[in-house]
């Protein structure tokens, strides 16, 4: 059973946060509308941070998520700092969609590309790229956009 408190205590130490470090700030869901639903939606939206790197420790993270819509960017590692053109774009476009998408980076100059490069037959060199594609259920992907170009059947 799920209850709910007007308590400003208590709702200072249940209040859902983001990585601060991250400058992602604070999501606050209000008690008067809080339901076992609106408590669901809000933990996947806020499981992960706006946009997290792909690497082995975060694999599980990003396909746990929930979430079955993927955007994923593959870029040189200039291409993802925080104050980056790309970057910011993709900080943006993943503020609007938080919850609905998972928003990838992958860094072009890591080894913890080749899966992801191989996989979407992705040239290193031609970043950053971008590729969107939907989770199935049972693992396997449905449609997959690379930098505006549909590949189905993956």
């Amino acid at each position: 059973m799920l209850r709910c408190s007007s308590s400003p205590r208590v709702r200072e130490d249940l209040t859902l946060t983001r990585d601060a470090a991250q400058g992602e700030g604070r999501e606050v869901v209000p008690v008067e509308t809080l339901t076992k639903d609106a408590l669901e939606a809000a933990i996947k939206a806020n499981k992960l941070p706006l946009t997290i790197e792909f690497n082995q420790a975060n694999s599980d993270k990003i396909f746990g998520a929930g979430i079955p819509r993927h955007i994923l960017m593959l870029a040189k590692e200039a291409d993802l700092a925080p104050t980056a053109p790309a970057m910011k774009m993709l900080r943006e476009v993943s503020t609007a969609y938080k919850g609905k998408f998972v928003f990838v980076t992958v860094n072009a100059d890591s080894a913890d590309s080749e899966p992801v490069v191989k996989f979407f037959e992705l040239d290193k060199e031609v970043s950053p790229s971008v590729v969107g594609f939907v989770v199935r259920v049972w693992g396997q992907m449905l449609g997959v956009w690379v930098s505006g170009q549909r590949r189905d059947g993956c």
